[in-house]
């Protein structure tokens, strides 16, 4: 509590004096961006998005790395329709 008491007042300070913002700071969220190093941050697992075009009836997949994986057309036709209806 009396952190934030002082660290309210510390800004306010800062204001009263006109002084410009520390960099990074004077985004539209008003805070600034932390980024966690490579290695420290989770590896997002891989997943692979389908979806069959109701006009042509073409089935086709690309995983969140932006590739085209190998699947026959009955597993990318299950994975749209798992898709579709939300399982």
């Amino acid at each position: 509590m009396v952190l934030l008491v002082l660290l309210a007042g510390a800004i306010g300070a800062w204001w009263a004096l006109d002084r410009p913002l520390p960099a990074g700071w004077g985004e539209e969220n008003g805070l600034p961006e932390l980024r966690l190093p490579e290695f420290m941050r989770a590896a997002e697992p891989e997943r692979i998005y389908c979806a069959e075009s109701p006009d042509t009836g073409r089935c086709s997949c690309i995983t969140s790395t932006g590739e085209r994986p190998d699947l026959g057309d009955e597993e990318c036709r299950r994975r749209a329709r798992e898709a579709a209806t939300g399982q």
